[in-house]
């Protein structure tokens, strides 16, 4: 008996795709809110105040009762971007307690050329999070700018209120 000559079983052949379907979608489902979970942040060992305004940064919010959306840009001044290793912060103004998010490059080709020397096109930034069971307050925007080996901490000045 050659494997051409099997015969299938059609409703068992069914239920088995059917159960590798959802089974496709769960997992999908555990990966996206895997993705777009605030994760608790502290300050590592090295890591320092922009106090002087040596970081260069926007901040755009999209904002609704479930997910927060926010865009921007971070470079240092005097620097161009090779590595991209930068995220959003939420720091809640009352507590001090802060929630990294999950945040991707975007290209900006705005800067291209910052002060016609310096490619900063990497500097685009971009995160979407899960705003659900966050304590109710006003959050403070932050950047953690950890691109090309530095580790600053700077604050935008962009508040944010979750109910």
């Amino acid at each position: 008996m050659s494997i051409g000559e099997i015969e299938i079983n059609e409703k068992i052949f069914k239920k088995i795709m059917i159960f590798f379907i959802v089974l496709i979608f769960l997992f999908a489902g555990i990966l996206l809110i895997q993705y777009s979970v605030l994760r608790p942040y502290h300050f590592g060992n090295g890591t320092r105040a922009d106090e002087g305004g040596e970081i260069v940064k926007g901040v755009v919010v999209g904002q609704g009762n479930r997910m927060i959306e926010i865009t921007g840009y971070a470079y240092k001044k005097g620097q161009k971007i090779e590595r991209f290793n930068s995220d959003f912060v939420l720091k809640n103004i009352e507590s001090g307690k802060m929630y990294k998010l999950q945040t991707t490059m975007e290209k900006n080709h705005n800067l291209m050329e910052v002060d016609g020397l310096y490619d900063c096109s990497n500097a685009g930034m971009k995160a979407k999070a899960f705003i659900m069971g966050l304590k109710g307050g006003i959050y403070e925007i932050c950047i953690v700018y950890n691109n090309d080996g530095e580790d600053i901490f700077t604050q935008t000045g962009v508040m944010v209120e979750v109910k």
